[in-house]
């Protein structure tokens, strides 16, 4: 007879958490839960569409999670365009949950790292609720109120890394498309050629650069073909 394991503590008091107070808090903001990998939450305004992804990550062989929620927002417009160009890591796009800027809540805010909520089989539902949810309202929103449309998103993607420290190390190419998308391929063009200098630089010092030189000279290759 196979043995029935009884419910690890944790994960009991991490449904209690997302169904009792996430879960609706999200509703009452206009996002709907969609099927997904974790609890995940999306929402369409025209072109737009943003998400909250709430992911378990479960401690092998102890009675712990951690609680990891991740904020995503994308244009289907650029999508559509970053797919359309064959490169192996825009092929994974979605166009129908089309994020191309993706945060973790801890990256908004100093010390800008990754945050997670720890639950033990003595954590109290209620308190790691009111921590989330707190999370959310003071970081979340006004990071999703701020990117409504697509010129703003490049707002960031021109400001950097340094300026916006969630950047993800693809979001020059992404600015190169959006220029494209907005009938300015010529500064998309300009501006990936200064980044493929730049990351020349950084070779020829030994650092390591992600998505590499193939990808971006292959992208750049995108942006020059006849319309």
């Amino acid at each position: 007879m196979s043995r029935i394991r009884p419910a690890r503590v944790s994960d009991i008091t991490f449904t209690e958490v997302t169904a009792n107070r996430i879960t609706p808090w999200m509703n009452a903001h206009g996002s709907r839960q969609e099927k997904g990998e974790g609890l995940w939450f999306g929402s369409w305004e025209g072109d737009r569409y943003t998400r909250l992804v709430i992911q378990q990550i479960k401690t092998r062989n102890t009675d712990h999670c951690t609680l990891d929620p991740i904020l995503g927002i994308g244009f289907k417009s650029l999508a559509h365009l970053l797919k359309s160009s064959k490169l192996e890591q825009f092929e994974m796009l979605d166009l129908r949950r089309p994020n191309v800027i993706v945060a973790n809540t801890g990256e908004l805010h100093s010390p800008y790292n990754q945050s997670v909520v720890h639950i033990w089989p003595d954590s109290d539902a209620d308190e790691l609720a009111q921590d989330v949810v707190g999370d959310l309202e003071n970081h979340a929103l006004p990071f999703l109120a701020r990117f409504t449309t697509l010129r703003e998103c490049m707002s960031a993607w021109e400001l950097g890394p340094e300026e916006s420290p969630w950047l993800r190390s693809n979001y020059d190419m992404h600015l190169s498309g959006a220029y494209m998308l907005l009938g300015e391929k010529e500064r998309g063009v300009q501006f990936m050629e200064a980044r493929i200098a730049h990351y020349e630089q950084l070779l020829a010092r030994g650092q390591e650069v992600r998505p590499g030189l193939l990808e971006r000279w292959t992208f750049l290759e995108f942006l020059n073909r006849p319309v």
